[in-house]
């Protein structure tokens, strides 16, 4: 039972992709969600978080406020706060009562992330070879940029331990399948990897991080048109506050921040409430210049803001920044093998920040609560995985 739990969750992070659409999504991750909190509730006994109690009822209570004040409505909010809730919950008990150390399960989710990586890598030889054809790398996930947020914190906890047995080939392999994903977010998470690699964030050991990733990014704008083309329209964008000459993706991250910022404006301290940023974005988009040039797809990404800053900040203010900065800021470890962690940890959610803002996708929590639980260190073994090796 033990095994099952465990395997299955770390699966369920990598689980994207595996879903049927008959008129919603039916995830295998929320099967595996449901399933797994039955068992749970079966044979462990059920343990909650006052903290998050209170956290949890203030972002309702001022849910109920936006409904009260025509921002948002009763459906948009308990559709995301049960989500929330549900996967909390389980992640919570699931940390608390399925023993391991925290070493233990990043090093298992590490070696899933490498098989996903060589996977990738194997459909892209795969597409090159037979169909001629270059497809950017995501494995099991729907995006490259969604597949590079999941594997990244396992390229810098190998790299971290490449003096491992196969720890330096693990490496290799997962930055190689980022680097094959072509995805502008990939790049970043592996500089600012980089600029985390130093133990102690001192001038001198900054340097040579901070050369390195001014000069990836140098490189990156004058030789991957992709990226510069991607830089350039969004900054254009941004200052002249007109998108008709944006690209897609620089259009769906402007936009929903120029949303936010309505939002923000009406409701600076709670924002827009829960689940709303949509119902802003119905309202707002019209307004802006430029907007009406893109048809169909005025509404790109409308549903998650693109970004989960942009969408914390329309939905929930200045609370929901400083909800999000101070968690990041209180669990943060300092101590040896726990800062790898950390550190790795980070690197997830500065991409989860700038792209993609759904509050429940199938690897945050996992994250969420592992980057918690290693602070306090609430669960260890007498094996602590490559410590106790």
């Amino acid at each position: 039972m033990k095994n099952y739990l465990i395997y299955s969750t770390i699966f369920s992070v990598f689980s994207e992709a595996l879903l049927i659409n008959y008129v919603i999504d039916f995830k295998l991750f929320y099967l595996i969600i449901f399933v797994n909190l039955f068992l749970l509730c079966i044979y462990y006994p059920i343990k909650f978080s006052k903290s998050a109690i209170v956290i949890l009822g203030l972002i309702l209570s001022f849910g109920l406020l936006s409904i009260a004040l025509g921002t948002n409505n009763f459906s948009r909010l308990t559709s995301q706060f049960v989500g929330i809730t549900i996967i909390a919950f389980y992640y919570y008990n699931f940390f608390k009562n399925v023993g391991k150390s925290v070493e233990d399960y990043f090093e298992l989710y590490s070696n899933f992330a490498f098989g996903v990586s060589g996977i990738g890598i194997i459909i892209f030889i795969f597409n090159l070879v037979v169909n001629r054809d270059i497809v950017p790398v995501k494995s099991f996930m729907l995006e490259p940029a969604h597949y590079c947020t999941a594997v990244l914190p396992a390229c810098y906890f190998w790299f971290k331990h490449r003096e491992v047995k196969g720890g330096l080939l693990k490496f290799f392999v997962i930055l190689i399948s980022i680097i094959l994903s072509f995805s502008s977010l990939g790049i970043l998470g592996i500089m600012l990897g980089v600029f985390l690699i130093p133990r102690k964030l001192n001038f001198t050991r900054l340097i040579l991080p901070l050369l390195l990733g001014i000069v990836s990014f140098t490189l990156l704008l004058n030789f991957v048109p992709s990226f510069s083309i991607r830089v350039k329209d969004t900054v254009d964008s941004y200052r002249s506050r007109d998108l008709s000459e944006a690209n897609l993706s620089s259009y769906a991250l402007i936009s929903n921040l120029f949303v936010a910022s309505e939002s923000f404006k009406n409701n600076p301290l709670t924002g827009g409430g829960l689940g709303s940023h949509v119902i802003t974005h119905q309202i707002v988009i019209s307004s802006i210049i430029g907007t009406e040039n893109f048809g169909d797809m005025i509404d790109l990404n409308a549903q998650d803001a693109n970004s989960l800053f942009i969408r914390v900040l329309s939905e929930l203010g200045l609370f929901g920044v400083f909800l999000v900065f101070g968690f990041l800021f209180k669990f943060y470890c300092k101590d040896q093998e726990s800062q790898i962690i950390s550190r790795a940890i980070l690197i997830y959610f500065f991409c989860k920040l700038l792209r993609e803002g759904h509050y429940f996708p199938p690897e945050m929590y996992f994250f969420v609560l592992l980057y918690a639980f290693n602070k306090h260190n609430h669960f260890r073994s007498m094996k602590g995985g490559i410590i106790g090796d």
